[in-house]
């Protein structure tokens, strides 16, 4: 079984997925709750967002598909992204800060660790923290253009013998089990 430096389980691969599975929907839950407060800010303008879309899927005029960002619809969309990677970012950085793991991680039994310091204390520095998931943001960010990134990313830990994914190589950090 791979281990850090100082003999810490690393985090099997399905842990890893579950625990992402689970930030996303606790996430989902908080996106869905400060955009419902939103909601009179965004509404209006992803509504006529909408209903242009389905105009021109109604003539047939596919090339007449407006896209969200146009300033037509004011800057909602904008604002849709923009809240929701602050939500995503903020929540992963402090909960890795303070608890070294998220929701879903210590669901798991998962902790985030400097490389081969899996016995020290479950704390992250702000700048590891910080960088880890700023390196994954941009992963996902760049996901919308080359779709196949954060997907490679999620799967390098099963060719990696430390079993980093790219932020975690980035910010030297480990995922490591704390269960036995």
């Amino acid at each position: 079984m791979p281990q850090t430096a100082d003999g810490v389980r690393l985090a099997g691969w399905w842990a890893r997925f579950g625990s992402l599975i689970v930030d996303g929907i606790v996430l989902n839950i908080i996106n869905s709750i400060v955009l419902w407060l939103l909601s009179s800010t965004i509404s209006g303008g992803m509504e006529r967002w909408w209903n242009d879309i389905m105009s021109a899927a109604a003539s047939g005029n596919t090339s007449a598909v407006p896209l969200p960002t146009d300033p037509q619809y004011g800057h909602s969309f904008v604002i849709l992204l923009t809240v929701s990677v602050v939500i995503s970012f903020a929540y992963s950085v402090l909960l890795q800060k303070f608890f070294a793991a998220t929701l879903g991680q210590m669901l798991f039994g998962l902790r985030v660790v400097p490389v081969d310091h899996g016995t020290g204390p479950y704390r992250l520095s702000w700048s590891t923290a910080l960088i880890r998931n700023g390196v994954y943001a941009l992963i996902q960010a760049a996901s919308y253009v080359v779709g196949f990134l954060i997907v490679v990313n999620g799967l390098w830990p099963l060719f990696q013998r430390r079993r980093q994914t790219w932020h975690d190589m980035v910010a030297r950090t480990q995922v490591v089990s704390i269960r036995p």
